[in-house]
């Protein structure tokens, strides 16, 4: 993490972790690897470059997929064996931005390459990339047909009820479109994947139930709108107002953002989002000119739970930055740190968060601070990258479990110097804006309230299983 951070937290105590779940979105695992350098041999495509590809990139590298090229043969991957080297040796390639250093390591969708992996890969391409045995090749990883849903074949899609046509040069343009779900019973929402109609001119766009329009606050989509002032109080206001809800009806709920990079959301087991019936989709568009005009008809993919599955937890997500937004200045040549806050009125299970900043945007941190006052570090991203804004999801046995009252806080670096790779202009003065030019900073969160009996159980599961684990340690 940047200096600025590290020195902030030089000597906090952190909890060591002893296993790591790797799940892809609604992918299989493939069994982990061995390195050919255990094995006491050379790497070769079939037996060692094969598994690791079909682990941790061939969901993107593949025909259809969002990558420039397939890596599922060795006639595929051999062209490319020294930019991947490359790619691989500076943790650029799987994007995976979490600073390994500090915080929390595990995370249900980590695709990241682990140390003997990059090692393997770095030897093979030396070696000259050698092909080996066919028949040593692991069975081809076969992916399910679902026409770009990676969340899996929806149960039902809402698609933008017009085209939106957008122009070829210009400012770019905000729109907002509700359609009717035509659910005609409530149902709540297991999985869920914001997808663009036309990538090119889609710079992002968030999404949001509208379950009951005569009712304040019910359309809660919560996203940085700040092209004037006003909206900015406003945004903030929201963001106030559904910390203080409860999650009867599941007010204030939201179903994410498409972001580069962002792939859809499967929800932690007995926990979602509600839909009611005769309720709408809110779509918040953030659209570009692309030099060409575009048309556009974006959609919402939902996995849904059986009728009269109701479960346990309803999603809760916000996004929050400085406040006021407007006040956001990042002079040029300069870095420049930010805090951002979000208080919780109940007890809390956090179940993700995802950075958001533009081309600036150099690093995150993100802590709790408790009633007692004590700073708990939770997790940070030290190499932002606009291109890949990733949602890390918390593995299950590590989500941070926090009390009522906590105050989450966000440290967000721009780095507006020649020192970032990404800056467009370093001589240019940047404040806030939706603008890829422009700036923002903070960070999307999703979590589950939790009443007094759940908190209480889970941390003293939490505290037997620390016990049993350090009782385990001392008798090894």
């Amino acid at each position: 993490m940047e200096g600025v951070m590290r020195e902030r937290h030089e000597g906090m105590k952190r909890t060591s972790i002893a296993t790591c779940l790797l799940i892809l979105g609604s992918a299989l695992l493939i069994p982990g690897t061995v390195s050919a350098a255990e094995k006491g041999r050379a790497a070769t495509f079939s037996q060692d470059i094969a598994p690791i590809l079909q682990e941790k990139c061939q969901s993107c590298h593949r025909p259809g997929e969002m990558a420039p090229m397939p890596l599922r043969t060795y006639q595929e991957v051999r062209p490319w064996a020294r930019s991947i080297r490359t790619k691989v040796s500076k943790r650029e390639m799987p994007p995976w931005f979490i600073d390994r250093n500090v915080g929390i390591q595990q995370y249900k969708n980590d695709w990241s390459l682990s140390d003997a992996q990059i090692e393997t890969i770095v030897k093979w391409v030396d070696a000259g990339a050698p092909e080996g045995n066919a028949a040593d090749l692991p069975p081809t990883r076969v992916f399910p047909s679902s026409d770009g849903w990676n969340i899996g074949k929806p149960d039902l899609v809402v698609l933008q009820e017009k085209p939106f046509k957008m122009y070829a040069q210009g400012s770019d343009w905000w729109e907002t479109f509700t359609v009717d779900t035509g659910l005609t019973e409530d149902r709540w929402v297991k999985a869920v994947q914001l997808k663009p109609g036309n990538r090119r001119i889609v710079h992002h766009f968030c999404a949001g139930p509208v379950n009951d329009p005569g009712q304040p606050g019910a359309a809660n989509v919560v996203t940085p709108r700040d092209r004037y002032v006003e909206e900015e109080a406003k945004a903030a206001d929201d963001e106030r107002k559904l910390a203080a809800e409860s999650n009867a009806g599941n007010p204030g709920s939201s179903l994410g953002c498409f972001l580069p990079g962002k792939p859809g959301v499967v929800y932690n087991e007995d926990s979602g989002v509600l839909l009611k019936k005769g309720g709408k989709i809110s779509f918040a568009m953030h659209y570009s000119a692309s030099g060409e005009e575009g048309v556009d008809q974006s959609s919402v993919g939902f996995v849904l739970y059986p009728p009269g599955v109701t479960p346990k937890h309803a999603v809760l997500g916000t996004f929050f930055q400085k406040f006021p937004a407007y006040e956001l200045d990042i002079p040029p040549n300069a870095r420049v740190t930010n805090d951002a806050y979000f208080h919780l009125q109940k007890a809390t299970l956090l179940q993700s968060f995802t950075p958001h900043m533009h081309f600036r945007g150099r690093a995150l941190q993100l802590e709790a601070i408790l009633p007692s006052g004590r700073v708990q570090m939770i997790s940070a991203v030290d190499k932002y990258n606009f291109g890949w804004q990733l949602e890390y999801t918390y593995a299950d046995d590590v989500a941070p479990l926090l009390p009522a009252g906590t105050t989450l806080h966000a440290i967000v670096v721009h780095d507006n110097t020649t020192a970032n790779p990404f800056n467009p202009d370093p001589n240019r003065w940047v404040g806030q804006g939706q603008a890829s030019i422009e700036e923002m900073g903070g960070t999307f969160i999703s979590w589950v309230y939790l009443d007094d009996d759940e908190y209480k159980k889970m941390s003293s599961e939490r505290r037997a299983r620390a016990r049993a684990a350090q009782t385990q340690q001392q008798q090894q």
